[in-house]
């Protein structure tokens, strides 16, 4: 069990401690793991939009500063990794924890965009193929040290 998640255990929301409000970048676990799953090449290798991601790791540290930091009582964080990565990048980190290649196929964005429009899925494009980025900055400015 690591520092982060001692510590957190450590805290009782019931014990008159001010709340505080985490805004976490949402990527489809479900939607995006059991695709990369799949034992076939996929045609997302052309997309660049970046999205923003958050590890476990990095969502407990970000909790356990704004518990233990009176600077972070009753503020508002966005929180999520420095670092965003698009569909691509996070689809290939699936596969390589799995031992497995990318299995990317780069086709351009606009074809699968105009694909995906055809077949009524405008709203897979828009998760996928378009940027979603939210940045730390509050969080990073208290000296929140991400993973």
């Amino acid at each position: 069990m690591n520092d982060e998640f001692k510590t957190l255990q450590k805290f009782d929301a019931g014990k008159g401690r001010e709340g505080f409000l985490h805004s976490l970048p949402v990527l489809e676990e479900q939607g995006i793991g059991k695709i990369s799953r799949l034992p076939v090449p996929l045609p997302f290798g052309g997309l660049t939009a970046q999205r923003s991601v958050l590890s476990v790791q990095n969502f407990c540290s970000a909790v356990v500063m704004a518990l233990t930091d009176s600077r972070a009582r009753g503020e508002t964080f966005i929180v999520s990794d420095p670092t965003p990565l698009s569909v691509s990048d996070v689809i290939a980190r699936y596969r390589a924890r799995s031992g497995r290649s990318a299995g990317l196929i780069a086709i351009p964005e606009s074809w699968l965009e105009l694909f995906l429009r055809a077949i009524g899925k405008s709203a897979i494009w828009h998760r996928i193929g378009c940027p979603l980025v939210a940045r730390p900055r509050k969080l990073l400015a208290l000296g929140w040290k991400p993973s």
